[in-house]
């Protein structure tokens, strides 16, 4: 509330099914290959599975410093 509220929102953690899962979702894949081209899904999907530890690690480490400011 006023200079004492923190908010975040973002999803950097990610599962190894997590972009098939978004996939599913026809708005996603259909956004995601307007910005990016035909066969998006798959090339994201395969770079957050070359990728998945460091995004992980990256989210913990947000998720700790977040924790300090409050």
């Amino acid at each position: 509330y006023k200079n004492h509220a923190y908010g975040i929102q973002c999803h950097i953690e990610i599962k190894e099914n997590t972009v098939r899962e978004w996939g599913c979702i026809p708005e996603y894949k259909i956004a995601l290959e307007e910005s990016l081209g035909d066969g998006a899904l798959e090339k994201f999907d395969h770079d957050a599975q070359n990728n998945i530890y460091d995004m992980n690690r990256y989210a913990s480490t947000i998720y700790k410093k977040f924790c300090e400011l409050i």
